[in-house]
């Protein structure tokens, strides 16, 4: 496979490879411009992705994430400002589930899943998931309560303050290993 060639499935199911002729084609029938663009970004900043359909494109361990996902949707979002999701983002954390809820409650866009231990976000740009990923392991971690992240992260995108938290982690993310929460079997 060529570097440039990503393993797509056709709507029929078969496997193919992908071309960025063909990723091109892909995303000049998505319906949502800002997916587009969000998109086009990643492509620009990451390559190719790993896994591609009709709907979605899917990088791997891009970067600082895990997990980078572009979905041609448009999820209505007004916080911190209008704008639309689209842009998927997951780094490895071994989640604090006292204080989860209050990530939640700091931003509906938090992604939680404390079993195969991720945290991340759902925005329109990257920045926005650098930021919103740092405020809810900095709620998580008890440095910030729910309204103060609020303010910080809306005073930080609107006004150009802060850019640390909008291109890099404040924190050390952990490996998948020591992240992940499987639970405990109840004793009965």
């Amino acid at each position: 496979m060529a570097q440039h060639d990503v393993e797509t499935v056709s709507r029929s199911g078969m496997r193919m490879r992908a071309t960025r002729e063909e990723v091109d084609s892909i995303l000049s029938r998505w319906q949502n411009g800002a997916a587009v663009e969000s998109a086009r970004e990643t492509l620009e900043k990451y390559g190719m992705p790993d896994e591609v359909t009709e709907k979605r494109f899917i990088w791997h361990n891009n970067g600082p994430w895990k997990r980078t996902m572009v979905v041609d949707e448009a999820i209505p979002h007004h916080y911190p400002k209008e704008h639309t999701d689209s842009l998927y983002q997951v780094i490895p954390y071994r989640i604090n589930r006292d204080k989860a809820c209050d990530a939640l409650k700091f931003d509906g866009s938090v992604l939680i899943d404390a079993v195969k231990g991720e945290i991340g976000s759902r925005c329109d740009k990257e920045k926005a998931n650098f930021m919103t990923t740092n405020m809810a392991v900095e709620i998580m971690e008890g440095r910030r309560s729910v309204e103060d992240a609020r303010r910080f992260m809306a005073t930080s995108m609107l006004e150009g303050k802060n850019k640390e938290y909008m291109s890099s982690f404040q924190f050390t993310p952990m490996s998948e290993e020591s992240a992940r929460d499987p639970g405990r079997r109840p004793e009965l």
